[in-house]
């Protein structure tokens, strides 16, 4: 079974972004890391909140990578259907496919389309493509963002760790990591310094 993780990056005090606006909160210590995990990975997953503001392509950056580069799978969960063909995730098709968790009538050409109606059904159909797609199953599946996706992956217990850079940065009016409620626990496994600020580890408890 794969592994799902969420990856972000937070202020310390516990915000995500500035509301609409894209958010520079990893320092080039932390986006090594970063591109060195999504350098072996199997996807990575934003919302479409996500795509719409900061608009990446989430393709491995190999400035940051010794050795070979490789992309993962890159997928939008956008059940609107509000990207449109002009956002980054949809480029770059020579290099990465994507995958558009999409349940309206929009479509696109060469965008592999599939529906699910939760973050949960979303798991089912994402790791039923990529073992179609024959992709190593131990390869790990991230969730990036944003923080509707990340707060109901684990209210609905689909990720199995969560990695979290802190950046000393204080943003007075960010937007909080969880948009709501969480439902069940966190435990801290393991922190280190990292960079200007420290990399943390949780679990589902």
């Amino acid at each position: 079974m794969r592994t799902w993780m969420i990856n972000t990056a937070i202020t310390f005090d516990g915000k995500i972004s500035v509301p609409g606006k894209r958010t520079e909160i990893s320092d080039e210590i932390d986006w090594r890391k970063v591109h060195n995990i999504r350098n072996n990975a199997a996807a990575v997953i934003i919302g479409s909140e996500t795509a719409l503001i900061d608009n990446p392509s989430l393709l491995t950056k190999s400035r940051y990578i010794d050795g070979e580069v490789n992309h993962p799978v890159r997928v939008i969960l956008d059940r609107r259907g509000r990207c449109s063909e002009t956002s980054k995730i949809f480029q770059f098709q020579d290099k990465s496919p994507t995958i558009w968790i999409n349940n309206s009538d929009n479509r696109m050409d060469g965008i592999n389309i599939l529906q699910a109606n939760s973050i949960s059904e979303m798991k089912e159909v994402i790791n039923e493509e990529l073992d179609m797609m024959n992709i190593d199953p131990d390869k790990i599946v991230l969730i990036e963002g944003g923080s509707k996706v990340i707060t109901s992956a684990i209210n609905e217990k689909i990720v199995d760790k969560i990695r979290i850079f802190r950046s000393p940065m204080i943003l007075p009016d960010g937007y909080p990591l969880f948009s709501y409620k969480l439902k069940n626990k966190l435990k801290l496994i393991k922190v280190d310094k990292l960079g200007i600020g420290s990399e943390e580890f949780y679990k589902i408890v």
